[in-house]
């Protein structure tokens, strides 16, 4: 039972455009928030300014690829995701926030990614099975 536990009082810390329901998928320093859900994909947005978008860059990605699951890195710098754009079947996919590099986790399946939060390691579910992948710049 937790005894000294105090709570504050809600505060709305972003308002996400578009219908449907989003749910905060990781935060990581220096004050960033991934949310899926929003129009069946992965946005980024920095706290300290939440109308600044950080990823996708506002308008970048007109596909019908479905992200879902992201993960920001220790350093929030880099987001692990998973998407559909593979033949239809789930991968996990990691990007630069700022810059042009992805890299797809080296198996043809993957989901729900999770950083190691003192190592490299990308953790992800495939089946029954967790698998680990060092990802490195």
């Amino acid at each position: 039972m937790i005894h000294d536990l105090q709570g504050g009082a809600p505060r709305r810390l972003l308002s996400v455009p578009g219908k449907g329901r989003v749910y905060p998928d990781s935060w990581s320093q220096p004050e960033r928030i991934a949310i899926s859900g929003w129009n069946e994909g992965v946005a980024v947005f920095d706290l300290n300014s939440p109308a600044n978008r950080l990823w996708p860059v506002e308008n970048a990605d007109r596909t019908n690829r479905i992200r879902r699951f992201a993960a920001l890195s220790p350093d929030g710098n880099l987001i692990a995701y998973v998407s559909d754009e593979g033949a239809g079947q789930f991968q996990v996919l990691v990007e630069e926030l700022e810059g042009n590099n992805r890299v797809q986790v080296p198996t043809d399946l993957g989901t729900e990614p999770l950083w190691c939060r003192n190592c490299e390691d990308l953790f992800f579910r495939v089946g029954n099975r967790v698998l680990a992948s060092r990802i490195t710049r």
